[in-house]
Formats: C-alpha cells, sequence, structure tokens
C-alpha cells in the first residue's frame, strides 16, 4: 500500500509537471492560451491514466476505477474544465502564466479529489451491497 500511494504520488508530480511544462513551451510558441491548457491538459491526462493502470494500480483490486476509462475521463474533463476557466481568469489579472497555471492546477486538484472520493465511495458502497453465496 505504501509503495503504492509512493508510486500514485510520482505519476501525479510527473503528470503536474508535463502539464505545466507544455503550456509554457506552446505559449512561448504563441498557441492560443486555451489551445495550449487544452493540449496540455489531454497529454497530462493521458499520461497520468496510462501510468496509474499499467504501474500503480496493475493487478490491484482496490485499483479498479483505474481500469474505467469513462469514469477517469468524466472527472478529468471536469478538472480539465475548472483548470481552464481558472488559468483563463486569474492569467487575465494577473498576467504571469506560471502562477496562473498553478493556482489552476491547484483548484483543478480539489475538484479531481473530491471527482475520486465521490467515484470510489460509490463504487465501494456498490460491492457491499452485492450478496455473496456463502456455503
Amino acid at each position: 500500500m505504501r509503495s503504492q500511494l509512493r508510486f500514485f504520488a510520482l505519476v501525479g508530480l510527473l503528470a503536474t509537471s508535463v502539464d505545466i511544462a507544455l503550456v509554457l513551451v506552446l505559449d512561448r510558441l504563441s498557441v492560443a492560451l486555451w489551445l495550449a491548457d487544452v493540449t496540455a491538459l489531454a497529454v497530462a491526462a493521458t499520461t497520468a491514466y496510462t501510468l496509474n493502470r499499467a504501474i500503480t494500480f496493475r493487478g490491484d483490486p482496490s485499483g479498479r476505477w483505474a481500469s474505467a476509462l469513462g469514469v477517469f475521463a468524466t472527472a478529468a474533463a471536469a478538472a480539465g474544465a475548472v483548470d481552464l476557466v481558472v488559468l483563463l481568469v486569474v492569467h487575465n489579472v494577473i498576467g504571469r502564466l506560471w502562477l496562473s497555471k498553478v493556482i489552476a492546477i491547484g483548484c483543478a486538484a480539489v475538484v479531481r479529489w473530491l471527482a475520486y472520493r465521490w467515484i470510489l465511495f460509490k463504487q465501494v458502497r456498490r460491492d457491499l451491497a452485492k450478496r455473496v453465496a456463502r456455503p
């Protein structure tokens, strides 16, 4: 469990680094900020999903939600929408892209955490409600 949490944190850190780096690079290439952010979010989410499924939750029944692409995509889309809106608004106010992106990631992380918590509890409740035939 401890190593799994470590891998989960490392994957999250890597995906966050990809997100920040890519939005900064695309901005330097004069890509529209909204398009740069959407692209960075998509690449970061794909990185996180792929690595968590392949490494962090490989063969672990408690990580069964990680194999449900629709669940992950829904949570990522909700968090991505928050990230995009916050980034555009904060960047418009303070003008510093890297700081705006960090603030946007923080807001999106709260949404992602709430979504996963709700999804996980829903799945656990569903599993616990199933009757198991006992000998």
